[in-house]
């Protein structure tokens, strides 16, 4: 099953290709042919060694652009009439130790864009994601992040990170990373900016992907979520990395508020229903203080359901020794009892709170050959299709590998939820929430964006679906309630499409061949008939105690096996791996007839009116069934 979706992937892909090469092909009207296309270009180089390697560009909206330098040299050009802006560049070469490696850029326009180490960096610090990630989602939520000036903000703090952390001074800071024109050869200003950045790495014994998701993480705090502080006339932002909400330990009735950022400056708001007590914050060893009615400028939002609160710093004065720190801005308290990690990613993420207060968070991958920046779906059975996504995390350090799936009607209406993670002993799901259809809360599905970029005739559907608080209800190995729930709070991107070459069908209503045996099935979508020649029949022992008889269909090669322990009926299973959906009965299967063994040791197998539940991915019956009626299947002896 596995490897048919995977080969369906790759027609898409190719088939993305294919049209994108025919566009490329096509003869410019006379008039226009003297006229330039508009495209990026400058320096792709990683260091005085590195390979020419290959630029690749992505828009908000149009199929990638590839330029492979054939010139050997660290200059590009991509042509981008086919994109829109803002723009994501990479660059996939090998370094002077002929090591893989990828840079990553960004445009706002036309013109130069320089693709290094320092343009990573930026990458990082502009979008606050890995910058694989980052580029890997890069779509029509690009525009939101990618400007001129956010730019220019960007290129500044990171300046101030390479000076403070790394001790790296660029010498012409104004000087852009992205569109100033240099040479990459000793003596030139920003490349001995680059290699002093790499001197700096190997110094501190870590790599560009290591400083490249620091700066990632640090910067998607402040995008998430900050307050500005002025202490003495100087500006500083403030950008929680960790909050909570607790109890007082010596009054109950009192929560206190705390927010912590990277380098331990901390905010303390001490709350007793809607009054604010006092607020305290520590920097640099300094503190800084109200209490009572000093802390009137604090202003608190009505709690949510979950409890949770804004609180509002309205030029909020905190006086200490060393003079007043002003505070501006809004942040989000915690759920009290919880506290909710800062991911390094605006989207395309989720946060799953337990039973016990304890949070799992992931950043997702997203799958996507058009460049939307969402997650493509598995298709299941027949039209109307369930669209299966699955949400995870490639570059996670959770030994669980905890995954999220959502399973729409296609693309319209809601069918299941299920949040699972993994015994890292076993890698046998030991931890399983889900909710089904109406008993999902909390769930908005976004309006839906057609895009067209593979043409007209292949339209690609794309919305955003966010889940409020969603409560999923926990279950053990064999489905049955364990009592135990889980909120779950996300927002992704979905992206549907329906693959022109696949059938996505059962079989066709045709008779058998008169030396198949035929049983009649009738699904959801209409009756077919499975057909099974003698010679494709199996009879063979799974253990010491139970039997499996296996029929397989002639023209799609789906089996159905009927397991047996003794006389009893243990489980009826069927499988059309080419729609990628399987039914299956267990215990409860009604209408099944097994008969003894003959003289030649074989068994008759009859179905009326036999009832099989879909499959889900987990152990609950879905709600399309498949009945079976008719046989008989004769079963050659068991194979020894």
């Amino acid at each position: 099953m596995l490897e048919t979706r995977h080969a369906r992937r790759l027609r898409l892909v190719a088939l993305a290709f294919v049209l994108l090469m025919t566009g490329c092909g096509e003869d410019a009207p006379p008039e226009q042919a003297t006229l330039a296309s508009p495209s990026l270009n400058g320096i792709a180089v990683y260091d005085d060694g590195s390979s020419p390697g290959a630029v690749t560009a992505k828009g908000t909206a149009g199929l990638p652009r590839t330029a492979s330098n054939s010139s050997g040299t660290s200059r590009y050009t991509v042509d981008i009439s086919q994109l829109t802006g803002p723009y994501a560049l990479r660059w996939a070469g090998t370094d002077k130790n002929d090591q893989q490696v990828s840079l990553y850029s960004v445009a706002t326009q036309a013109g130069v864009a320089n693709v290094t180490p320092l343009t990573t960096l930026l990458f990082a610090q502009l979008m606050g994601q890995d910058p694989e990630a980052a580029y890997a989602a890069f779509g029509a939520s690009g525009a939101d992040l990618v400007s001129d000036e956010k730019i220019r903000e960007a290129q500044a703090k990171l300046t101030a990170h390479l000076r403070d952390v790394l001790g790296v001074t660029v010498p012409a800071a104004e000087a852009s990373f992205i569109t100033s024109t240099f040479d990459a050869v000793p003596g030139d200003p920003m490349f001995e900016t680059m290699q002093a950045v790499e001197a700096a790495l190997v110094a501190n014994g870590t790599t560009l992907e290591a400083l490249s998701q620091q700066v990632a993480s640090l910067a998607r705090l402040c995008i998430e979520e900050k307050i500005l502080i002025d202490v003495g006339g100087a500006q500083r932002e403030f950008c929680p990395a960790t909050k909570s909400a607790e109890r007082d330990e010596e009054d109950g009735s009192i929560i206190n508020y705390v927010f912590t950022t990277p380098t331990n400056d901390t905010l303390i708001v001490r709350v007793r229903g809607d009054e604010v007590l006092s607020g305290e914050y520590v920097a640099a060893g300094l503190v800084y203080s109200c209490s009572g009615a000093a802390c009137g400028s604090i202003v608190l939002g009505a709690p949510a359901s979950d409890q949770t609160r804004t609180l509002s710093f309205e030029s909020a004065a905190f006086g200490g020794d060393a003079g007043n720190a002003v505070l501006n801005g809004v942040l989000g308290g915690a759920i009290p009892g919880v506290e909710l990690p800062v991911l390094p990613c605006a989207h395309n993420k989720y946060f799953v709170i337990l039973d016990d207060n304890s949070v799992v968070a992931e950043c997702v991958d997203t799958f996507d050959p058009f460049s939307i920046g969402g997650t493509m779906s598995a298709l299941r059975g027949v039209t109307p299709s369930r669209a299966i996504y699955r949400f995870s995390s490639s570059s996670s350090i959770d030994p669980t590998f905890p995954q999220l799936e959502l399973v729409m009607d296609g693309n319209d209406s809601l069918v299941s939820v299920y949040f699972y993670r993994y015994d890292p002993e076993t890698f046998v799901p030991d931890v399983r929430f889900a909710c089904e259809a109406e008993a999902c809360n909390g769930i908005t599905l976004g309006s839906v964006t057609v895009n067209t970029s593979l043409g007209p005739d292949y339209p690609v559907l794309v919305r955003d679906v966010t889940f409020a608080d969603t409560i999923l209800s926990g279950m053990t190995e064999s489905g049955a309630p364990t009592g135990a729930a889980a909120k779950l709070r996300a927002a992704v991107t979905t992206v549907y499409y329906v693959d022109p070459y696949a059938p996505f069908l059962h079989p066709p209503l045709e008779d058998c061949d008169p030396t198949s045996a035929t049983v009649s099935v009738d699904v959801h979508s209409g009756p077919f008939n499975f057909c099974s020649a003698e010679a494709i029949r199996y009879a063979f022992m799974l253990n010491d105690t139970d039997l499996r008889l296996e029929a397989t269909e002639d023209r799609t090669l789906a089996p159905l096996q009927v397991d047996l322990r003794g006389e009893s009926v243990l489980r009826v299973y069927y499988n059309n791996g080419m729609i990628n959906q399987s039914f299956h009965c267990e215990l409860d299967c009604e209408g099944v007839t097994v008969s003894p063994p003959d003289s030649l040791g074989r068994r008759t197998v009859t179905f009326d009116g036999t009832v099989l539940h879909e499959d889900q991915s987990f152990p609950r019956p879905g709600t399309r069934t498949a009945t079976f009626t008719g046989g008989p299947i004769v079963f050659p002896p068991v194979t020894p």
